[in-house]
Order: C-alpha cells, then structure tokens, then sequence
C-alpha cells in the first residue's frame, strides 16, 4: 500500500517541516484508539469519536500547519479482527484522499 510503511526503528522527523503523531503502544479498544488519534494528530473539539468522524477528521488537517502528516504507531495493535481491518480502511481512504492534497499523510506501523 502506497502511504503506508513498515518499520521498527523510531525514525526522527524536522517537526518544522513535518507533523509526526505518535500513537501510544498496545492500544487494545476501540475507545483507546479514538482518544489517542484525537490527542496525537489534534483533532478538533467537534470530533465524535466514531469511525465517521475519524474519516472526517483524517480528511481534513485544516488545523495543521505542516505540509507533511506522519501517523507512526509505536506498538502493536491490538483491537479485534473487525475493528483492525476497519481502522485500515479508514487510514487507506485517508492516504489515498491526500495523495494530490494539499497534505501528504503517511501511516508508518511496526
């Protein structure tokens, strides 16, 4: 999947240049998961934390300055077969949508 990487290593970002979200590790619920994408990536006071609102927000980034948004997740995750599989669509959509954006959005996963 273009967008999406695949590493083990913490790599460093200029955060003058880059908006780099890091994702706590072992995020195990739904509810986890929402909160930590509304602390790390900022989203606004309106988000509803649902799926909906989640692609939403993920197609916006009006709120952010930075040109390039990185979305690195720390640890495993550790959500249901369903949820997983719906929270990488949500991320691929995002991906996709930005890809000729005024945003880049990139997912790095471990």
């Amino acid at each position: 999947m273009n967008g999406f990487r695949f590493s083990n290593t913490a790599d460093e970002y200029d955060s003058q240049d880059c908006f780099v979200a890091r994702m706590p590790a072992n995020i195990t619920t739904v509810d986890e998961l929402f909160l930590a994408l509304k602390t790390q990536l900022k989203f606004p006071e309106y988000f509803g934390f649902n799926w909906n609102a989640v692609t939403d927000c993920l197609r916006d980034f009006a709120w952010i300055e930075q040109r390039q948004i990185m979305l690195i997740h720390q640890g495993r995750l550790m959500l249901s077969e369903n949820e997983l599989s719906i929270y990488v669509d949500v991320l691929a959509e995002a991906v996709s949508d930005w890809k000729d954006g005024e945003h880049s959005f990139e997912v790095v996963l471990r």
